[in-house]
């Protein structure tokens, strides 16, 4: 089959008798076009968009052929197109000038990335963007060529595909400034296309990273961070990260007691340690109060220090000072019930908290009566425990414990969740309606025998044991039984 090709000065037509099978107008600058240039910080592209830069540039010197879509037979503008998304991401962009110019999401000429698919008079003549000001392109009947921008005129449309990847591509470069991670549940990306993530940010808590540049991404910074070592860390989000006023990061509120332990240690009035403000040996061994701190770039962590009148003394070196737990003062009567429902807390003897009487590992999930609490001079609070017989059992923190199920009015305690079926094994037991012991809602009579479900269990003062009773899971409430009355189902 012989091909007859009619040539003008914008259009190329590849005819066969069997009709026209490929458009590719090749782009005309009219004379009156501005040209059209971007300026942009370089930005560092992602893997996909690499990738297609990559592909593309492999092909410049290729020669044109109607219908081509090879490097071996040759290429048309949307051959050129189509190999390489398909070579460079495995992705079809269609093969039609008109079909790739549907594909993907439109950009404005101030948003364009390499990668981009770029369309010329009309949507008639396309090629790939591929940074710099430049598109590579077939060229008219002569080969792939890449092009300066300027000299193409104003894209009729701007396709992108590699999804993902909608940041400006600008970077915003940044002097002398410093971020604090302030979540430790997510993680920095090794690129913009934020689908490989390179640092736990639980490893950077709290701690004070240099930025050098950010890149906006769907609205959203991401900043290009580093440790003090020089390190890059990744690309950190702006929700992930406070911006420190200097180096020394953001304040953190402390409020703790601390005693001087070292002598030689600088007092600074910035943290950027241009001023000092007397050192730590007049302080030796007095007790001081820390109200906040500040974990500086350079790893260390200073504690802003205030004597007992209030007077802030200036930011110290945590190496010079010993955090203690406070004494207890300021009682104030509470009279509720509380059970013990965390482990690792020590339960002490005396309200300088020097004297550990118990830990709450041995008294867990019991209950006890909270007469009255202390606030420690760390502003902790501290409940002063009784047993069922009313004897002494410790100050503990207040944190290790969780109010009664009756706002800690009655004595059974908080809930404790079972999720549990059992047997009722008596004709006689009262099932109660709450802990006053006063409120009868039912008996066993009628449920003798019977599975029963178990919601709750509540370990009381007085050392008995009840449970939430249900006539089945989501079922009626039945009352509060003793577990004498049940016999679990294993």
């Amino acid at each position: 089959m012989k091909k007859k090709w009619i040539m003008n000065t914008s259009i190329l037509l590849a005819v066969s008798s069997v009709g026209i099978t490929e458009v590719c107008a090749a782009a005309t600058k009219p004379a009156d076009a501005k040209a059209t240039q971007i300026s942009k910080v370089k930005a560092a592209l992602s893997t996909a968009q690499q990738k297609v830069v990559d592909v593309a540039k492999k092909q410049v010197g290729v020669k044109y052929a109607a219908n081509g879509n090879t490097p071996e037979t040759g290429f048309d503008c949307s051959g050129l197109v189509q190999y390489v998304y398909k070579t460079a991401l495995n992705m079809n962009v269609g093969r039609s000038v008109s079909e790739q110019a549907t594909k993907g999401t439109a950009v404005t000429m101030k948003d364009i990335q390499p990668g981009d698919m770029v369309f010329f008079n009309n949507n008639t003549y396309n090629g790939v963007y591929v940074g710099d000001n430049q598109v590579i392109a077939t060229s008219g009947t002569s080969k792939v060529k890449t092009m300066d921008l300027k000299n193409l005129g104003t894209p009729s449309s701007i396709r992108r595909v590699i999804k993902g990847d909608t940041s400006t591509s600008e970077a915003t470069e940044l002097k002398d400034t410093y971020v604090s991670v302030i979540n430790n549940s997510d993680y920095t990306y090794k690129d913009l296309t934020l689908k490989t993530k390179k640092a736990n940010l639980a490893d950077y808590y709290h701690t004070t990273l240099k930025a050098k540049r950010y890149y906006t991404i769907d609205g959203v910074k991401y900043y290009s961070v580093y440790n003090n070592k020089d390190k890059w860390l990744g690309y950190l989000s702006e929700k992930n990260m406070e911006v420190a006023p200097d180096q020394g990061g953001i304040y953190y509120s402390v409020k703790r007691n601390a005693k001087v332990v070292k002598k030689d240690y600088d007092l600074w009035k910035d943290l950027t340690f241009k001023k000092k403000r007397g050192n730590t040996d007049n302080l030796y061994q007095q007790v001081l109060f820390v109200k906040g701190e500040y974990h500086h770039f350079n790893g260390a962590t200073y504690a802003s220090l205030y004597n007992k009148e209030n007077k802030w003394l200036g930011y110290v070196n945590d190496h010079a000072i010993s955090y203690t737990k406070g004494t207890l003062d300021k009682y104030k009567n509470y009279k509720k019930y509380v059970s013990i429902t965390k482990k690792g807390f020590n339960i002490y003897r005396d309200k300088e908290l020097t004297k550990v009487k118990t830990i709450s590992d041995k008294l867990y999930q019991k209950t006890y009566f909270a007469k009255g609490y202390y606030t420690s001079t760390n502003n902790d609070r501290f409940l002063s425990l009784y047993d069922n017989d009313n004897k002494w059992v410790g100050y503990i923190d207040e944190k290790a414990t969780t109010l009664g199920h009756n706002g800690g009015k009655t004595m059974e305690g908080a809930p404790i969740a079972v999720a549990a079926t059992g047997t009722i094994n008596g004709r006689d037991y009262v099932l109660w309606k709450d802990f006053t012991f006063n409120n009868i809602q039912s008996t066993t009579k009628k449920w003798a025998n019977k599975e029963v479900y178990l919601k709750d269990k509540f370990q009381c003062a007085d050392g008995s044991v009840y449970y939430a009773v249900y006539s089945q899971k989501d079922g009626d409430f039945l009352g509060y039984l003793t577990d004498k009355a049940i016999t679990l189902k294993k």
